[in-house]
């Protein structure tokens, strides 16, 4: 996909670099395998766990073989020397490459699933805010019937739903990977190689394949994606139509910051629904994509390659257009200016026509025929378009309808009111008020610096950030689908308290304010935020982002206490022996961790730590995080609470250290209540314990995709986030 219709987290994912990347963890994975069953030895395998590659020697090696996985394990092997003969041991190229792939799809899914809670998010917004604004229903082009516009945007949302649905249950399907040799057989191969690097890498391993994964996989990939992309197609198609001059009763966001501001080189005057008529030209793309992903299913024999060089195609394409087409009705959806007045004008353009069907279900129940009472109300319709002339006044004239209508009977069937009458049921029935009153999964705004697990951050303006809680909940880092309803509402909330009330003076912290409060909040990039922000976004400074966690242990529990358990260590600092779980350490420690993109954050010796920072920053931030725990553990225990243990993140705004992201909430700190500890057992924690026991009683192999999560462990795990909270700040949450 050319770079116009690209977007960076999904371009880093189907770029070369990032598949000779995944093609290098395949090839290590598979040495481990090896290694586990006594091939490889532990020195050698200590080598090739540290093999790179260079894609100089990468080139030179193709420049040869004309292959790009020879060339690419050459290059591997090069740079490892004599250990380098065990790389692709055993293996087929297409063991590496789809396997590699499989992991593409299935990060590709995971962002498209977050472009499309982003929508979902912005269309229930929308919808719950215009749903009592009335609007021409129409059929065949024709005036039918007035509707709700909200109604309009709402079965938009119930259609994301259900693509959702689709896009999860494809997910699952494409996230499988194979080691099974040249034809499927395994023979050179152990069935465990294969076992062992699919877990590692998150994958399930094919029940069964031949020298490919079978490409009924990569055509539901691609199936899918095109019913995503025609359910945008159709909204855009409906924008376009409805920002027609004669219709007028819509406009996509025009001459705002990020958006089109010349609708023509020729003609000044012209605004043009640019945006959408491109989501409809790069949607008939990605539908045609889907059609080569059924040609490539049949395959001759155990495998050819005439699927090769179209997948190269059609499989980024389709994943970054459908990307880029997602991402851009969320801003129009969410930027659109919507024209009730222009909507009632266009109503009114019948003179009351689209009264016509209640006026004949009127005269049925009046005890009229129902084919005569379709004649009368027809030929007086037809009257009053042919000679544009007001309905009403017509009908109240013919004999047919007046013998059965009276007078006030006919005022007062010509209610626009009563075209809505049930629109709220129909809300009811599609939950979807609740979804934009309690939970945010995911949101939108131009300017996305950073989405993480739980927080989603945008650029404001020079050095103003906006950091959103979301109600997304992960655990074993994995993001769970089924998200707690306002539990980013705690988190910023209780974030402010801390930096506000207890722990403001100790270190700079990078909190402005919350966005209700903030001058910025209705100009530039902030005009238009669902009122379901309101509480869970910060406006934050932006800061030269320190790669360390500083964690401070102040009792033996969770890793603290497994390394303990196993080594009688802490972060590889000696410890007394005999010391119980839950007991609290003499003074409490600094025990500091990378910071992982992915996975789990590794513990730092305090040697490891000062390569990592200097000793003079790693000393300063030593010192401020025990400062900061030791004065929340205090304030803590005053309201009956353990602060267990806790860390913080740091960085540098205008050369001063700062903390940073949030602090001291469920997500990040391990509280206990007081009454509940003893040394010796871990009592209950003010966190998602509840929600990390059910899933081990799942025997869920803590791989995407996560089980779905029953309605109860989602409201205990926010009933202790509450709980937290009310204790914590003194204040009672608005449930």
């Amino acid at each position: 996909m050319i770079p116009r219709y690209s977007r960076p987290e999904m371009s880093r994912i189907w770029s070369e670099d990032h598949q000779f990347g995944l093609w290098l963890k395949v090839e290590i994975a598979a040495c481990e395998a090896w290694s586990k069953l006594g091939v490889i030895d532990d020195a050698d395998m200590a080598k090739i766990r540290n093999a790179s590659f260079s894609r100089t020697e990468y080139d030179r090696q193709f420049e040869e073989t004309r292959h790009d996985l020879v060339s690419f394990t050459r290059a591997v092997a090069t740079s490892l020397g004599e250990e380098g003969r065990w790389i692709h041991h055993g293996l087929t190229s297409n063991d590496v490459k789809d396997t590699a792939l499989a992991m593409q799809l299935s990060d590709s899914t995971e962002l498209l699933l977050s472009g499309i809670d982003a929508l979902m998010s912005t269309l229930a917004s929308r919808a719950v805010e215009f749903k009592h604004t009335l609007c021409m229903g129409r059929s065949h082009g024709i005036h039918a019937e007035p509707m709700s516009f909200g109604l309009k945007l709402a079965l938009w949302w119930s259609e994301m739903r259900r693509n959702r649905e689709r896009v999860m249950a494809m997910r699952d399907r494409v996230s499988v990977g194979m080691l099974s040799g040249p034809v499927g057989t395994f023979a050179g191969i152990p069935i465990e190689i294969e076992n062992h690097v699919c877990a590692e890498l998150g994958l399930k391993p094919a029940e069964v394949s031949n020298q490919v994964i079978q490409r009924d996989r990569h055509a539901e990939y691609l199936q899918v994606l095109a019913l995503v992309a025609a359910t945008l197609d159709k909204m855009a198609t409906e924008i376009r139509a409805l920002q027609r001059t004669e219709i007028g009763e819509v406009e996509e966001p025009f001459g705002r910051p990020g958006y089109v501001s010349k609708g023509s080189s020729s003609m000044p005057h012209k605004r043009n629904p640019e945006l959408s008529e491109r989501i409809c030209g790069l949607a008939r793309v990605i539908r045609s994509n889907s059609i080569v992903g059924l040609e490539n299913v049949a395959l001759w024999h155990e495998r050819d390659i005439s699927h090769s060089s179209a997948e190269r195609v059609v499989l980024a394409d389709s994943s970054l257009a459908l990307d880029y087409i997602l991402d851009l009705m969320t801003g129009i959806i969410a930027h659109m200016t919507v024209k009730p007045d222009r909507m009632h004008r266009n109503m009114e353009m019948t003179h009351g026509l689209v009264f016509s069907p209640r006026v004949m279900l009127a005269l049925v129940e009046a005890g009229v025929e129902r084919g005569e009472a379709y004649d009368a109300v027809q030929n007086a319709a037809m009257q009053a378009l042919d000679q544009e002339t007001d309905f009403q006044s017509i009908i109240s004239e013919d004999s047919i309808i007046s013998q059965h209508l009276d007078e006030a009977a006919l005022a007062d069937l010509f209610d626009y009111g009563y075209f809505i009458e049930q629109v709220d049921q129909i809300f009811d029935r599609l939950g979807i008020e609740l979804n934009v009153s309690t939970t945010v999964l995911s949101t939108y705004m131009p300017g996305l610096v950073h989405r993480g697990k739980v927080r989603d951050t945008y650029h404001v303006s020079d050095g103003v950030l906006m950091m959103i809680a979301t109600d997304r909940i992960s655990a074993f880092d994995v993001i769970m689908d089924d998200p707690v309803p306002q539990k980013g509402v705690l988190l910023a909330q209780m974030s402010a308290f801390w930096f506000r009330n207890v722990i403001g003076d100790i270190v700079d912290n990078h909190m402005i304010a919350m966005v209700g409060e903030s001058d910025l909040e209705r100009s530039g990039a902030l005009t238009y935020l669902p009122p379901e922000w309101n509480d869970r976004a910060m406006l934050i400074r932006e800061a030269d982002r320190i790669d360390m966690e500083c964690v401070v242990r102040g009792y033996l529990a969770g890793a603290g206490w497994a390394e303990y358990e196993a080594h009688g260590t802490l972060n590889g600092a000696e410890l007394p022996k005999g010391l119980r779980p839950a007991e609290k350490l003499p003074e409490p420690m600094f025990t500091p961790s990378t910071k992982a993109e992915e996975g789990h954050d590794l513990p730092l010796t305090e040697a490891e730590a000062i390569d990592l920072v200097g000793a003079e920053l790693h000393q300063q931030l030593k010192r401020v995080s025990i400062e900061i725990y030791k004065r929340a553990h205090k304030h803590a225990a005053d309201r009956g609470m353990i602060l267990v243990d806790t860390k913080f993140e740091f960085g540098f705004v205008d050369g001063n250290l700062t903390l940073i992201d949030e602090v001291l909430t469920p997500d990040s700190s391990r509280f206990w209540d007081k009454e509940d500890w003893q040394p010796g057992e871990f009592p209950p924690a003010y966190d998602k314990q509840h929600l990390r026991e059910w899933l081990m009683q799942t025997g869920w192999n803590r791989e995407p995709p996560p089980p779905k999560v029953p309605s109860e462990v989602l409201d205990m795990t926010r009933q202790r986030y509450i709980s937290a909270y009310e204790r914590l700040t003194g204040s009672t949450f608005p449930s």
